[in-house]
């Protein structure tokens, strides 16, 4: 609580954030002892990268050891640091990272989001190599992460890949990125593509059923084919 309040109140001197980036506290549980500190160690992590006094190689230093932590929660705040430091270093250590993975899909789903924000378009092709993974959950973080970007170029890595493999998580990451030419993309596949494709693209689109605009261009795709794509269309975005 008290770094939370630290933070909200901007505060920028380093020390009680580096004292607690080290602070490990085990508490009994059943079976055994829970360490409850890594809500504490993500918090001043990601506080560091703002201190005014703490010089570049010192937080960077902090924010390996940080990396390693064995709690998830640190290792995400560590990734989202690295990202708010910007910086050819941050960008080497977030790939060394992915290269070397995590046992936990929201540390890697992070570390791909942190890499595309850090580099943009360099990062693309870095990330799109992860959708060949054989590990499922790090092919849909790596998909996700690039629809995620809004990147044009991210959209078109993924439509390559999903003309290759034709995995539904691949539509479902090309909806989330909103852009126009993704859309157009999902609606054609919904007016053109064989049954299962289309109705993978409709459940790729309900994501924004919410939208009157993108509603409506779905419909008429729908309405123009067989019953079992107007009956999901009704199902997913109602009537």
């Amino acid at each position: 609580a008290i770094a939370k309040a630290l933070v909200d109140l901007e505060y920028r001197e380093s020390a009680p954030f580096l004292r607690g980036i080290g602070h490990i506290q085990m508490e009994p549980v059943w079976g055994g002892q829970e360490d409850t500190a890594s809500t504490l160690r993500g918090t001043c992590v990601l506080a560091l990268v703002a201190c005014s006094d703490a010089p570049r190689e010192k937080v960077l230093r902090r924010l390996v050891d940080a990396l390693t932590d064995k709690a998830e929660p640190v290792r995400v705040e560590v990734a989202r640091a690295l990202a708010q430091m910007e910086g050819e270093e941050g960008a080497l250590l977030l790939r060394l990272k992915a290269r070397l993975g995590d046992r936990e899909p929201g540390v890697t789903g992070q570390v791909f989001d942190s890499l595309l924000q850090v580099e943009r378009e360099e990062a693309l092709e870095f990330v799109a190599e992860f959708l060949k993974s054989a590990d499922e959950v790090v092919r849909e973080e790596a998909a996700l992460a690039l629809g995620a970007s809004r990147l044009p170029a991210a959209v078109e890595l993924l439509r390559k890949a999903w003309l290759g493999t034709k995995e539904e998580m691949l539509l479902r990451a090309i909806s989330s990125s909103r852009l126009d030419s993704a859309i157009a993309f999902l609606v054609e596949l919904v007016r053109e593509g064989r049954i299962k494709d289309a109705s993978a693209a409709v459940e790729a689109l309900s994501l924004h059923k919410e939208s009157e605009e993108i509603r409506k261009q779905v419909k008429a795709a729908a309405e123009s084919r067989e019953r079992e794509i107007v009956s999901l269309f009704r199902e997913r975005f109602g009537d």
